[in-house]
C-alpha cells in the first residue's frame, strides 16, 4: 500500500514539476512598435454648431419604390418617430432620395426643399443629421415629415 501512495505521490510531483518548467520555457513574443512619423496636423478649436433647420415633407411615399421592390408604405410601418434616415443625392443632381437606415428608398423632396438643403450638401464644410418628426396619414396612405439639421464649424 504504501508503494502505491509513493508512486502516485511521485507521479503528481513531476507532473506538477512538468507545468511548472513548461511555464517558464514559454516565451512571450516580443511585439515591435514602430514609430509613425510625425505629420503636423492642426485642428481648430471651432466648434460645430446648428446652421439651419428644416421640417420636410416627403413625397412619393404612396408611390411604388423605383429603387427597391419593397413597397414604401410597409417599409413606413416598420419605422418609428426619430428613426434615423439618409439623403442622397441622385447621380444628376436633380433629386434627393429619402431611404430608411437600411438604405430602402422611402420617397424623395421636392424641387423646392431640394434647393433649400442642396447648397448644403455639396458643401463639404457642413455636415447634415436628418430623422423622422412625424407621421401622418392622407387618404392614399401614411407619410411623413422629416427634420434636416445643418451643421457646420463656427
Amino acid at each position: 500500500m504504501i508503494e502505491i501512495f509513493i508512486g502516485v505521490s511521485a507521479f503528481l510531483f513531476l507532473l506538477i514539476l512538468f507545468f511548472i518548467l513548461r511555464k517558464k520555457k514559454k516565451i512571450t513574443k516580443e511585439v515591435k512598435f514602430t514609430s509613425l512619423p510625425e505629420k503636423n496636423i492642426s485642428v481648430d478649436n471651432k466648434k460645430k454648431e446648428i446652421v439651419k433647420e428644416f421640417e420636410l415633407t416627403v413625397l412619393g411615399t404612396d408611390e411604388k419604390a423605383k429603387r427597391t421592390s419593397r413597397n414604401r408604405q410597409m417599409l413606413l410601418m416598420e419605422m418609428s418617430s426619430y428613426d434615423e434616415v439618409i439623403l442622397e443625392l441622385s447621380k444628376e443632381k436633380n433629386n434627393i432620395w429619402v431611404l430608411n437606415e437600411n438604405r430602402y428608398d422611402i420617397g424623395y423632396l421636392s424641387k423646392e426643399d431640394r434647393d433649400l438643403i442642396l447648397p448644403y450638401i455639396e458643401n463639404n464644410e457642413y455636415s447634415i443629421e436628418t430623422g423622422v418628426e412625424r407621421f401622418f396619414r392622407s387618404e392614399r396612405g401614411e407619410s411623413l415629415i422629416i427634420y434636416v439639421t445643418v451643421l457646420g464649424f463656427i
